[in-house]
């Protein structure tokens, strides 16, 4: 089959674009040729192609600055311009699948659903998270998010064809009586990956943790950098590695300036590569999440990537991502994201040897392997396309 994938991922080193370009590997895995249409990033970089996956790019906006800043905002509510986009690629690729990567506005939905019928393609929705719009200040992202919201209550079920990300998202379409396929986050280049954790220790007593992510986003981190910073107060006994915020905004989270003394190393924003060369060093990567639906609803991909690489993380439990993990097995819970649950959590892994929490990281890489590999999911994911209406 010819699959035509419909999203904004088009911006390179972004969770939604190393998500749908891990997706489109998978699926010509599965013996489907896969573009990929999307925007063009603000500053011009492409997204690299692989494996014949082609990606194929919208005009920009109208206008520069904010005139293009309000086109794009009235667009996530009407749909216009990216449905004239759409129509723009439709002839040249002829689909006979096309997967909508969470998009933004129901009346582009529903175009989509009419033009389904007419030109006799199988129209899917793909989505990977359900946020509560209440949780938004900003008019635009409340907009953003009472239209998802919505669409998820009432218009994929119209669509009839879902690919859910997490068990929460999987159940919910069930119940709607849509044809729905739970598909993980799938790495399919994870042969390329090391299959082992390195076997000779290096014997440090220091704790090694990594946090890659936004503070303004979904994370909560204060508290675990209160908890490292009281047991260093001494001695340094856990470092961490916080990629993406920089150090300025760590300062004012955790109001102290002296970050490096108790051993918190701020590297700012980093591409990809990069990200995943400090994160394959660590012991522990950390998931702190707060007990509401979006943490239900969503897998986070910088979990699982760095569960493919051999590292556990430290997770909330609140029934999402966390699903994933089996306390002190390959991974450690956490009730809630309390000072001093964290520290407790925190001292009793400083107490493990270096062959417990080598162990916990062999664990985590067999866990990946048999969750996040492709060969568990092309019959599943072809039958699911079969089945499509």
């Amino acid at each position: 089959m010819i699959i035509l994938y419909i999203g904004n991922v088009g911006y390179p080193d972004t969770a939604s674009s190393i998500h749908v370009r891990n997706r489109a590997i998978f699926m010509k895995s599965c013996g489907h040729e896969v573009h990929i249409l999307c925007e063009l990033a603000s500053d011009g970089k492409r997204m690299e192609e692989v494996d014949e996956v082609t990606y194929q790019y919208m005009d920009p906006y109208p206008g520069r600055g904010k005139v293009r800043g309000a086109f794009w905002n009235l667009d996530q509510v009407f749909g216009k311009f990216y449905f004239k986009q759409t129509l723009k690629f439709l002839d040249k690729i002829k689909p006979d699948i096309i997967i909508l990567y969470e998009p933004n506005s129901i009346l582009y939905v529903l175009k989509m659903l009419n033009l389904s019928k007419k030109e006799g393609f199988k129209l899917v929705i793909e989505t990977t998270e359900w946020r509560n719009p209440k949780d938004y200040r900003g008019i635009i992202p409340r907009v953003i998010n009472t239209e998802k919201d919505l669409q998820k209550k009432y218009i994929d079920k119209k669509v009839g064809n879902v690919i859910a990300i997490s068990k929460y998202l999987y159940q919910h379409y069930l119940e709607q009586n849509c044809n729905t396929i739970l598909l993980p986050p799938i790495f399919p280049e994870a042969d390329k990956k090391k299959k082992l954790i390195r076997e000779n220790s290096d014997n440090r007593k220091v704790l090694k943790i990594v946090y890659a992510g936004a503070l303004a986003s979904k994370d909560y981190i204060d508290t675990l950098l209160h908890a490292i910073i009281r047991l260093n107060t001494d001695e340094v006994r856990v470092v961490i590695d916080i990629i993406g915020p920089d150090k300025m905004q760590v300062q004012k989270l955790v109001g102290n300036d002296e970050l490096e003394k108790y051993g918190i190393y701020c590297h700012g924003r980093l591409s990809h590569d990069k990200t995943l060369s400090i994160v394959e060093k660590a012991d522990l990567s950390v998931l702190l999440r707060m007990n509401k639906r979006y943490a239900k609803a969503g897998v986070s991909t910088k979990f699982c990537e760095a569960m493919m690489l051999g590292v556990p993380s430290i997770c909330t439990s609140v029934g999402g991502t966390d699903l994933f993990v089996k306390d002190k097995y390959n991974g450690f819970l956490v009730r809630n994201n309390d000072l001093n649950t964290l520290e407790t959590t925190l001292l009793s892994i400083i107490d493990l040897s270096r062959e417990q929490i080598e162990e916990i990281k062999n664990n985590a890489l067999t866990t990946a392997n048999e969750l996040f590999t492709p060969d568990k999911y092309i019959e599943q994911f072809n039958a699911f396309l079969n089945k499509c209406k």
